[in-house]
């Protein structure tokens, strides 16, 4: 019987031994996985979903913004912070019910650590509260609307591109100061057109504006007509069509056909990749450009991204490439300083960070979670196919205001 004891009495405390070191190694596992860039973890690929449009009307812009993150990606062997890099494409169909549901199957099916995109405001403004609900960092590529950086701020969401006042501002002064104090400028009536429209005036009249008269063409129209008609009765001394894509050509060639070319300065928006007929670089020649970004800008970081796009792509770059460039670089420099994608560390280095981008070096204001950046003025000059630039006026780290 005390040998039956003895037996019983050994093997407990050898299986109590066992439990232990079991406990210990489970306990041991915990500690090292906790955090995304320790561990397992810092082997499992950075997941980030890119939303954008990739059809309707704002397709090009989403295809542009496609090609620019994929060459930063490539630029970089395909990794941030040694992990590899996995990207989601979803297509808003620039519709905020279907990006919506876009966003949720990014987050529940793919399980995204960031996202990037926002061509349009309406848009961004569908997905915003999800966003912060599932506290997920968010970079705006493109859309302009001033609430993301005032009413509608958050901790998770931050522009690469420019606010909507940013970019009335900018022009409203260059124009003054630049070409004329008499404007008539066309803006497309929909909700980021007249938040420009109001940034550009209060900039033109503190720069020296004395007359100014403005149009809200319809998005997608194709006949401007009525609005040449109006320029030439009220004479103004320079034009600004402060929309870009199919409407900025349209009215450039209409512009043109209706012989106020050489007659009264105009000032467009019509990006590189746009000017490739015949009719739209005659058009455009001698005339002025207003843009945050163009292919000739003088940097060490532009003349590589350039020489890169272009062995690519075998094209010039234009400001959809751009930004999609520069947002996933954002997200990289971030997510390197914080060597994690945990949100509550991410967001820690989105609030200030700085990169020396293809437009200019940069850094993200902490009070309106947008870059501070420069715009320029330029002039078109045709030399025999191909579009060149002239540099008039930079206007530099054009910042917004903490409030409206």
């Amino acid at each position: 019987m005390s040998q039956v004891k003895e037996f019983y009495q050994k093997h407990r405390n050898a299986a109590a031994l066992l439990f232990l070191s079991l406990l210990l190694v489970f306990v041991t596992a915990c500690g090292s996985n906790s955090g995304n860039s320790s561990g397992a973890d810092s082997n499992k690929p950075i997941k980030i979903g890119v939303l954008v449009s990739m059809s309707g009307p704002f397709s090009s812009g989403g295809e542009g913004i496609k090609k620019g993150i994929e060459l930063y990606l490539k630029m970089n062997g395909n990794k941030i912070n040694n992990r590899n890099v996995e990207t989601v494409y979803e297509d808003d169909e620039n519709n905020p019910q279907v990006a919506l549901r876009k966003f949720n199957k990014l987050v529940d099916s793919d399980h995204i650590d960031v996202l990037l995109g926002g061509i349009s405001t309406t848009v961004v403004s569908a997905i915003s509260d999800a966003v912060n609900q599932n506290k997920i960092p968010f970079i705006i590529v493109n859309a302009g609307s001033n609430e993301m950086s005032w009413s509608k701020k958050s901790d998770y969401i931050y522009r690469a591109s420019f606010s909507n006042y940013q970019y009335g501002d900018a022009a409203g002064t260059l124009i003054a100061q630049n070409i004329a104090k008499k404007a008539y400028v066309l803006m497309n009536d929909y909700p980021a057109g007249h938040e420009q429209a109001d940034a550009f005036e209060k900039a033109f009249k503190a720069a020296g504006g004395t007359d100014l008269k403005m149009a809200y063409p319809p998005l997608g129209a194709s006949d401007f007509a009525t609005y040449i008609t109006e320029i030439t009765n009220y004479k103004p001394d320079v034009v600004y069509s402060a929309f870009g894509g199919s409407d900025g050509v349209r009215f450039a060639l209409q512009y043109a056909s209706f012989g106020l070319k050489g007659k009264i300065p105009l000032v467009s928006q019509v990006a590189d990749d746009q000017i490739t007929s015949p009719e739209i670089k005659n058009a455009l020649d001698n005339e002025y450009a207003f843009t945050s970004y163009y292919s000739q800008i003088d940097n060490e970081a532009n003349k590589s991204f350039v020489k890169a796009y272009q062995e690519q792509y075998n094209e010039a770059p234009a400001n959809f490439m751009e930004l999609g460039y520069e947002s996933a670089q954002i997200i990289g420099k971030s997510i390197e300083e914080a060597g994690s994608t945990k949100p509550e560390d991410l967001i820690k280095k989105l609030m200030n960070v700085s990169i020396a981008s293809p437009r200019g070096n940069h850094v993200m204001d902490p009070n309106t979670h947008n870059q501070v950046i420069d715009f320029y003025l330029l002039q078109f000059k045709l030399q025999g196919e191909k579009v060149n630039y002239d540099l008039v006026k930079t206007q530099k780290e054009v910042k917004m205001p903490e409030k409206p």
